[in-house]
């Protein structure tokens, strides 16, 4: 196997120690994003921590340190130099709309914005999702439209001016009863990428056996058969191009 590497071409030995670094660097990186595992917030994980009887989640969004605060009924949001809260929430049975405005498995509860009333009404809480009715029956549907000069968002319903960073009624209930944690990176992804590498590298290191086990299948001289000029150049173009879709996969793993 050594001569065989030997022999390659410069070429062909670039791709082939970009496959290995490819792999050993995103088996790392995968290792450490895996490991990191929170609560997932504007595309950043926050992990938890205990700090004087709250448990905080800190990270970074958009290379902006960003923590939330939960103690038992209170959540404060911190992006940069901006504090969001603290908001509070307390359970009011009578909050809930008629059940033939909400139906069943809703809620009653009330938040605040320091002191200011946010909400108040049911939920009902799926596995992958938060319902929200007002106690009036009314669903808590939030219309945003954008300035396309100034790029400001707004709320439709009220013209006032939308902050995306401020956590939404579902980011305040779940943080404050059950945050799902989670990590990024898809192992699936990994597997896919470590596998188009291997067959590149494959391809790469036995490309004379292929070709002449593929023309096994055509011609009965398959050993006294040449590849072609433009045979060779798929081989080159072949070998870049599996190589660039395997770090497409191992990126879009990461996300």
């Amino acid at each position: 196997m050594k001569q065989r590497i030997r022999n390659l071409e410069g070429y062909q030995k670039a791709i082939l120690l970009a496959m290995a670094a490819m792999v050993l660097v995103f088996s790392a990186v995968y290792l450490l994003t895996v490991r990191r595992v929170g609560y997932l917030y504007q595309g950043a994980i926050l992990v938890p921590t205990q700090e004087d009887g709250a448990t905080v989640y800190t990270g970074s969004i958009r290379n902006t340190a960003a923590q939330f605060r939960v103690t038992e009924n209170q959540v404060t949001f911190r992006y940069g130099d901006i504090q969001y809260g603290p908001y509070t929430m307390e359970s009011d049975p009578t909050a809930v709309p008629s059940q033939q405005d909400a139906g069943e498995g809703f809620v009653g509860i009330e938040i605040r914005d320091k002191g200011k009333m946010l909400f108040r009404g049911g939920v009902r809480a799926l596995q992958d999702y938060c319902f929200f009715i007002h106690s009036d029956g009314s669903s808590d549907f939030l219309s945003i439209y954008e300035d396309g000069v100034t790029g400001v968002a707004y709320n439709a319903e009220t013209g006032e001016v939308y902050d995306r960073m401020a956590p939404t009624l579902r980011d305040i209930y779940a943080l404050l009863t059950n945050p799902p944690l989670t990590h990024k990176g898809e192992g699936m992804a990994w597997l896919a990428g470590v596998v188009m590498c291997i067959v590149n590298a494959v391809t790469l290191l036995f490309a004379d056996e292929l070709f002449y086990w593929k023309m096994s299948f055509l011609v009965r001289n398959a050993q006294g058969a040449e590849p072609s000029d433009w045979a060779l150049g798929q081989r080159f173009i072949g070998w870049a191009a599996l190589g660039i879709l395997a770090l497409v996969v191992f990126v879009l793993g990461l996300q």
